[in-house]
């Protein structure tokens, strides 16, 4: 995923849900790359920042 500026409630549970099933599936985490600073921040609010890989890029 590149550039996430935004998630709803149902967005950031779609993203658990992929997350949990990736990682059952080959144990790796999915990776946001250059997230804004409020989905990082909703992301470490919310418990569930470990569930993901972030990669901030500078273009």
């Amino acid at each position: 995923m590149k550039n996430v500026t935004s998630l709803s409630v149902s967005g950031l549970r779609k993203l658990v849900i992929i997350a949990k099933k990736q990682h059952l599936i080959n144990k790796t985490k999915p990776i946001i790359i250059n997230p804004s600073e409020s989905v990082k921040n909703l992301l470490h609010m919310s418990g569930i920042m470990t569930f993901f890989q972030l990669i901030s890029m500078v273009s």
